[in-house]
C-alpha cells in the first residue's frame, strides 16, 4: 500500500470505507425526502390557514354591515360607516397571526338578494348599497406558498379559498 494512502485513511479499512460511501449516497436521497416532507406539511398547514382566514374575514364583514353601529353599541368606537370596507378586511386578514399573513390578499364582494323565490344573488355595482342585513358578502383569500425542496426547482403554489355569509347587522 502506498504511503500517502495510508496516511489519509489510517483507520478506514475495506468495509468501513464502503459503509461511509453508502451512507453518503443514501443521504443524497434521504435528506431531500425529509425536507420535502416537511415542506409538504407546511403547504397543508398554509392551505388550512387560508381557508380559515377566508371564514374569519367573512364573519368579520358579516357582523359589520351598514346597521352594525345601531344594533351593537360596543362597535361604536370602531364603527364603519356605512359598513366595513375592502381595506379594513385586508388589514384584518393580514393581522390574523399566521407567519406569512402579510402576503395574504383578501378580496370582498357584496351581493344583493333578489326579490323572487328561490333567492338569487347579484353583484352590486355600489357595495355601499349592499351592506344591509339579508345581503351577502363573499371574501376570497389568496396566498402564494413558496416550495423550497432541495435539488428541486423553487416554485410557488397558489392557494385560494372563498367564503360566503349573509350579513346579519
Amino acid at each position: 500500500m502506498p504511503g500517502w494512502r495510508k496516511s489519509l485513511m489510517p483507520c478506514l479499512r475495506g468495509s468501513e470505507a464502503q459503509t461511509l460511501v453508502e451512507f453518503a449516497v443514501a443521504c443524497l436521497i434521504l435528506f431531500p425526502m425529509i425536507f420535502g416532507f416537511i415542506e409538504i406539511c407546511l403547504a397543508f398547514y398554509s392551505y388550512n390557514f387560508v381557508s380559515d382566514a377566508a371564514r374569519e374575514a367573512t364573519r368579520y364583514a358579516m357582523v359589520r354591515g351598514s346597521t352594525s353601529c345601531t344594533n351593537t353599541p360596543r362597535l361604536m368606537d370602531a364603527c364603519p360607516s356605512p359598513g366595513v370596507t375592502q381595506a379594513e378586511i385586508q388589514t384584518y386578514v393580514q393581522g390574523l397571526g399566521f407567519p406569512g399573513a402579510r402576503n395574504l390578499t383578501a378580496t370582498a364582494t357584496w351581493l344583493s338578494a333578489g326579490t323572487t323565490l328561490p333567492k338569487t344573488w347579484t353583484a352590486c355595482g355600489n357595495p355601499n348599497l349592499c351592506k344591509l342585513p339579508g345581503d351577502e358578502v363573499q371574501v376570497q383569500v389568496r396566498y402564494n406558498f413558496p416550495i423550497g425542496i432541495p435539488f428541486w426547482r423553487i416554485t410557488t403554489i397558489d392557494f385560494a379559498s372563498k367564503s360566503t355569509m349573509v350579513i346579519t347587522q
